[in-house]
């Protein structure tokens, strides 16, 4: 599996792409952010304007940060994902983009709206109403 998500509770989960762990705080929707990096939704949908196109995010630890980019061609399946937290050495890797969007839409769905709003965003029934 090229990207899990997993221990969605009290305001934390952790992402992991390719061995590499980061815990996310609620500070960041990180369905949010995920979903406009990876180009997912009607609003997010990659427009090329060039050849390439390219796509960053930044998603907070408290006390640490991981910035995550995406670099894609129009005409290529795969894209390169660079990955570094704070101000370490990078991390570059290139996946099937179709493959990776699947993989996170599947774990997405297996974590369900409901716990990731509920155990993540912290969001109670309260706010709703």
């Amino acid at each position: 599996m090229m990207i899990k998500v997993f221990d969605v509770e009290v305001g934390w989960l952790t992402l992991e792409i390719n061995g590499f762990r980061f815990c996310v705080s609620y500070l960041d929707d990180f369905k949010i952010c995920m979903d406009y990096l990876l180009g997912i939704g009607k609003d997010n949908e990659y427009t090329y304007h060039w050849n390439i196109e390219a796509r960053s995010i930044t998603l907070d630890g408290e006390g640490t940060e991981l910035k995550l980019s995406i670099t894609k061609h129009i005409y290529e399946d795969d894209f390169l994902l660079n990955w570094w937290v704070d101000d370490g050495t990078p991390v570059s890797k290139v996946f099937n983009y179709n493959e990776f969007v699947r993989q996170y839409k599947q774990v997405m769905d297996d974590i369900g709206e409901e716990v990731y709003r509920r155990d993540f965003l912290m969001e109670s029934e309260d706010e709703d109403e």
